[in-house]
């Protein structure tokens, strides 16, 4: 199993953890920052929005 089918299997069994909880020795990239998180959903919330958004379509 690779590391996001076993994180999807412990979500199904009520299992709440982390990648480094689900497989402790394998390796990973570095924890982002949250802010840089949260800017970067903002930016990609924001953009879907237009491209939904019939008012902003181009003609």
């Amino acid at each position: 199993m690779d590391a996001m089918q076993v994180l999807a299997h412990q979500t199904a069994m009520g299992h709440r953890g982390s990648l480094g909880e689900a497989l402790p020795g394998a390796p990973r990239r570095p924890e982002r920052p949250a802010a840089r998180v949260r800017v970067r959903l903002a930016y990609s919330l924001r953009w879907t929005a237009d491209r939904l958004d019939p008012v902003c379509r181009p003609l």
